[in-house]
């Protein structure tokens, strides 16, 4: 029985993760999974440690797996699934295991005896419920979030090798065993940290847990508080992987600044993000969207109900510390969790599912606490156990169903982005990208139809226009081509695609100055890129300036020595300017290179 009591309940947890996600492993990259993934230079070499760390250290473990699945597979989707789901799974367990170090360190400050089947039963519901809930498979589904489930795992790992540490001291075993545990929850904060930044609140999350769960009261606390203080220097961790060292992420705020808030009016904004959307979505998960339309605050009037609710549940989790103390901590520590991402650190988008993973760990924990300190009121532990278990079962089985349902949207981009118009019709990104998979499609006339519409919402949105030109183009209306690629460089001069598209379409309108003009532009938006670079040799040879398409061919040729095609482009530049023996020479290396 005990044997039994100990396998049973991962094994569940592993089943209906594995039930519930095997469908998408074949799903395709989508949204942000094209730049972070398959356009990422960064992952294209697992051994290469350095490009990784730098290219974010903030989120390396998370670029780190993206570069093992290039290594193991390439771009196939399959083992970026897999190890999607794998890091969930994992996730889910620690957190099972979790709650089972939490609930005993409550029970022994407050000298109870609870009935361990019963406390089993409402763990196992938590953990249950945060392995199928559909607010978790945006993290899980979608391969660009697997960030928040690396770090949510050596988060709650962190946190549970502490209570380990803890229960170890307090118990009387050796002090190598519990220090130990707390240098292994260190370690653990630390790959939490370089894995997502709201793993910054780490160390508060101790102190929190350590005052409220295990210490009991501050007299208690100041005797342990070496303990607590180990964790106080990694607060400037993040500050610093992310101001000092990391490159992309503030650079893209930055270019990004237009479209940010202001801070108070974010944080008003996400005071009815938290209610209206993500704690609707934990009790009642229906109309999910990846996108959404959600309108910014412009004063506490318009928040002030959100703000109300927040503050009853705030009181609530202060109150409750008393009378059950992990829904106490759990409330407490879920305004910790959601405090990075929903508060004063601005953020472009003010809704994302994803952001909800942590802190349902930590209102799952307050939730089951009270469903324990209810049934426990009940004569017979048997009956206890046996309710706890159907309402895992009645919560369960429907949540189940709709995360499966949710699941089906991500199969495509297609299916995706229609989802996403349906629920924001006026949001401009989503019409803009499913215009786009229309117009791949050869579905010109609906994507006309989206772009028209999106215009008279955000004429100021270059994408629209870089979309309809690429429709004019395709119909070969090049004039009309013309003017939508130059208002989209207008409104955007940054844009890698509309260069090369404006430099592509001169090339071939034989306009080489201004075919020349557009490569630049493209090679300086983006100047590890080869293929603009490759055209703009192209464009420079076919306008009869041999040295600076051979200068061109040979910057490539030196970036990459086994590009055939760079090589033949070099002979064929020589061979125009009259310098046959430096043409037959690459000549040859672009045959050797499978190039002919």
């Amino acid at each position: 029985m005990r044997l039994a009591a100990r396998v049973f309940p991962p094994l569940v947890l592993a089943a209906a993760i594995f039930a519930l996600y095997r469908g998408v492993v074949n799903y395709p990259f989508q949204f942000d999974d094209l730049a972070g993934i398959v356009d990422n230079q960064a992952i294209l070499d697992l051994w290469n440690l350095s490009e990784i760390w730098w290219h974010n250290p903030s989120r390396f473990i998370m670029f780190l797996s993206f570069a093992l699945n290039y290594h193991l597979g390439g771009l196939n989707t399959y083992s970026y699934h897999i190890l999607s789901i794998a890091f969930h799974a994992a996730a889910t367990l620690v957190y099972y295991y979790f709650l089972r170090l939490l609930f005993r360190a409550n029970d022994r400050l407050e000298g109870k005896n609870v009935d361990p089947l019963l406390t089993g039963a409402c763990v196992l519901t938590a953990a249950l419920i945060f392995a199928i809930h559909p607010l978790n498979t945006q993290a899980v589904t979608y391969i660009w979030q697997r960030g928040t489930s690396i770090a949510t795992l050596f988060y709650i790992a962190s946190l549970a090798a502490y209570l380990k540490s803890a229960s170890d001291e307090l118990g009387g075993l050796s002090p190598a065993r519990w220090k130990g545990w707390l240098i292994f929850s260190v370690l653990l904060a630390f790959l939490s940290m370089i894995s997502k930044q709201f793993s910054v609140t780490i160390p508060v999350a101790v102190a929190l847990m350590e005052f409220i769960v295990i210490s009991g009261s501050l007299k208690e606390m100041r005797k342990r508080l070496a303990r607590v203080l180990v964790f106080a220097p990694m607060l400037l961790l993040v500050p610093l992987l992310t101001m000092l060292l990391g490159k992309g992420e503030v650079a893209d705020l930055g270019e990004r600044a237009a479209n940010l808030l202001p801070a108070h009016q974010y944080l008003m904004t996400e005071f009815n993000v938290i209610v209206f959307v993500y704690l609707k979505l934990l009790f009642y998960p229906v109309n999910q969207n990846l996108d959404y339309d959600f309108p910014p605050a412009l004063s506490m009037a318009d928040c002030a109900v959100a703000f109300m609710v927040l503050a009853a549940l705030f009181a609530a989790g202060v109150l409750l510390r008393r009378r059950n103390r992990i829904a106490s901590f759990g409330i407490i520590f879920a305004f910790l969790a959601a405090s990075v991402e929903s508060s004063f650190f601005v953020l472009e988008d003010l809704v994302f599912e994803h952001r909800m993973y942590l802190p349902m760990t930590a209102l799952l924990a307050a939730l089951v606490s009270l469903e324990r300190q209810a049934l426990g009121k009940i004569g017979s532990p048997r009956g206890a156990f046996v309710i706890a278990t159907l309402i895992s079962i009645a919560i369960s089985i429907p949540l189940y169903a709709i995360a499966a349902k949710r699941n089906l949207v991500w199969r495509d981009s297609l299916s995706l982005w229609e989802d996403v118009v349906a629920k924001s019709p006026n949001k401009i990104r989503g019409l803009n990208n499913l215009a786009s998979i229309l117009i791949w499609k050869k579905q010109e006339d609906r994507a006309l139809e989206l772009l028209y519409r999106g215009r008279k919402i955000d004429p100021g949105y270059y994408l629209t226009y870089y979309n309809l030109g690429r429709i004019h183009e395709a119909r070969k209306d090049f004039p009309l081509a013309v003017q939508n690629y130059l208002e989209s460089i207008k409104l955007n001069p940054q844009s890698y695609e509309t260069a090369y598209r404006l430099g592509s379409l001169f090339l071939n309108l034989t306009d080489y100055d201004r075919a020349i003009k557009y490569y630049i532009m493209a090679v300086n938006s983006k100047p590890r890129d080869n293929v603009a670079r490759m055209d703009l040799g192209v464009a420079l040879g076919a306008s009869g300036r041999y040295d600076q398409a051979i200068k061109v061919f040979e910057g490539l040729v030196r970036m990459d020595p086994a590009n055939g095609q760079a090589h033949y482009n070099l002979a064929m530049a020589y061979r125009y300017k009259g310098d046959s023996n430096k043409a037959e020479k690459h000549l040859k290396n672009a045959e050797n290179l499978g190039y002919r």
